[in-house]
């Protein structure tokens, strides 16, 4: 079987200031908490201060009679605007 490239990209609208959206984005492990589709959310790695480098776990389920688990390993951070990660 040949492997698949995704490359996804969300943009929400979120009544909220920014500075408190990008705290609750920066805390993935809290996610399932807020996130119906966000089973679970594990650190596997912190990484930097920024976050770059952290590598979690997920598992998420989907609209169909299924689960998926990945880990994403964060590639890119720019404050207030943009997390960017690889999943495996």
């Amino acid at each position: 079987m040949s492997r698949a490239d995704f490359h996804l990209l969300t943009t929400w609208d979120v009544p909220a200031a920014p500075e408190r959206v990008w705290a609750e984005l920066m805390r993935p492990q809290d996610w399932p908490a807020w996130w119906p589709a966000v089973i679970r959310a594990d650190v596997i790695d912190p990484g930097e201060a920024s976050g770059v480098g952290s590598r979690l776990r997920f598992e998420w389920k989907t609209a169909l009679p299924f689960r998926m688990a990945f880990d994403i390993l964060t590639t890119r951070v720019e404050p207030l605007a943009l997390i960017e990660g690889r999943a495996s």
